[in-house]
């Protein structure tokens, strides 16, 4: 009796001492729960809630993503909406209207076409001026008619003449291609204002004030594309 009264004793301190580190346990846990209740289900509980938690962080945390993109687009919007304005202001005193965004981007690409080809005239109607200004001081030193007062010998007049002759045709097709060089400049420069007249913009200024910066566009498209 004696043996069996210990080791009741013993489990009875064993018994104590497990719930004493059960109840630690629970207190720093800060949850309440008995060794009868479901442990087994209150676990999987504990589960789908952690789940539920990471989940919604996950949500927060695209939610905020997707206001920081907002803001951003709204950002752009409104620095393109104010340069509107400045352009339409512009334009107001011309009784003029901005264009469709749809045609703006067409236009623009027309109007940089042409000044790009006027610019490429500009330059080849320079360099037919300055060949021109070279051949210049040399028809200058060549005989103006086939007599001398003491004639060179024949082999030798024949060379003259026909460098005399050569110039000449060069400096005449020089000129009539600066000419036609100098015309082409003309009518894309009539073109060109004519076109912009007829555009929502005042001057070429305005025209390139319009045009967006190709790394400005991008992060546009980009934000657009994260919504």
């Amino acid at each position: 009796q004696q043996k069996d009264a210990d080791e009741k004793t013993s489990l009875l301190q064993q018994e104590q001492a497990l719930t004493s580190q059960w109840q630690a346990t629970l207190a720093e846990l800060a949850i309440t729960l008995t060794p009868q209740d479901d442990i087994a289900g209150w676990l999987d509980s504990q589960q789908q809630h952690e789940q539920q938690l990471y989940q919604h962080q996950q949500r927060l945390a695209w939610q905020a993503q997707q206001q920081e993109s907002q803001l951003q687009l709204q950002q752009l919007q409104q620095d393109l909406e104010q340069r509107r304005r400045a352009l339409q202001a512009e334009l107001d005193v011309y009784t003029l209207a901005l264009p469709p965004a749809a045609e703006a981007n067409d236009w623009l690409a027309q109007r940089e076409a042409e000044t790009r080809g006027w610019q490429a005239k500009q330059n080849e109607a320079a360099a037919l001026q300055e060949q021109r200004q070279q051949l210049t001081p040399l028809l200058e030193t060549l005989p103006e008619s086939t007599e001398a007062a003491d004639p060179a010998p024949l082999e030798g007049w024949r060379q003259v003449h026909d460098d005399c002759l050569a110039l000449q045709s060069q400096w005449q097709t020089l000129g009539q291609q600066e000419s036609q060089q100098q015309a082409q400049v003309k009518e894309s420069e009539k073109q060109f204002t004519a076109a912009l007249a007829a555009s929502p913009f005042a001057d070429q200024a305005a025209f390139l004030a319009a045009l967006l910066d190709e790394p400005t566009r991008q992060r546009l498209e980009q934000l657009k594309q994260t919504l």
